[in-house]
């Protein structure tokens, strides 16, 4: 009897054992996710707080005496630039949109933007994506064209985008050369920002 008992209790112990080990484990794992979120939201606020200093405080305070460049003795050099930036409303912007017209707005803006860069030879900007939800096993019909896709009963669905920094780019191309663009459609603003440099890196 005692030595059932001893078996009983030392299975006992062992498995007592195991289970502070996985929740020792388990805890660990929740520190780490933790952690994890607070270094997110710092990181976060040190992002937030260097790109108001490259916009905004070293461009005013370099503006302030004269200068579009600059080097520190530690050799970070610094240079003031304009930039452009240029956004087309995207699927999930027009989703997300909180009310009926809101969203209308934001789909209008897009198909002018679209239309806008097919009339300025900018097409080649438009990346476009045809979608069509087909059922299983339809792996060769997925291969034919969307005209016989709807030949065939089908309903693609045509999404176009366009990628942020090559429409930027784009923009500030053609604001360059004089050509007039619509700031509301293109979503386009104007400023300075500073680039700093620690030899061939960017800081």
């Amino acid at each position: 009897m005692n030595t059932e008992y001893e078996n009983d209790k030392a299975a006992s112990d062992n498995s007592e054992s195991d289970h502070n080990t996985i929740k020792s484990i388990i805890k660990r794992r929740k520190e780490l996710s933790d952690n994890l979120l607070e270094y997110e939201e710092v990181i976060k606020a040190y992002k937030k707080e260097a790109r108001y200093i490259d916009c905004v405080q070293l461009p005013e305070a370099m503006q302030e005496f004269g200068l579009d460049s600059f080097e520190t003795d530690g050799g970070i050099k610094v240079k003031i630039k304009q930039f452009v930036k240029a956004s087309i409303p995207s699927e999930t912007a027009i989703n997300r949109a909180t009310t009926t017209e809101a969203r209308a707005l934001l789909i209008d803006r897009r198909d002018q933007a679209f239309e806008s860069l097919s009339e300025m030879g900018a097409e080649s900007l438009i990346k476009s994506k045809i979608e069509v939800d087909m059922p299983k096993g339809s792996t060769h019909e997925a291969e034919v064209l969307t005209a016989m896709l709807k030949e065939s009963g089908y309903d693609p669905t045509k999404k176009d985008t366009v990628h942020a920094g090559q429409l930027s780019s784009w923009a500030k191309e053609q604001l360059e050369q004089g050509n007039d663009l619509d700031f509301d459609v293109f979503g386009i603003y104007q400023g300075t920002e500073a680039e700093l440099k620690l030899g061939r890196r960017k800081i």
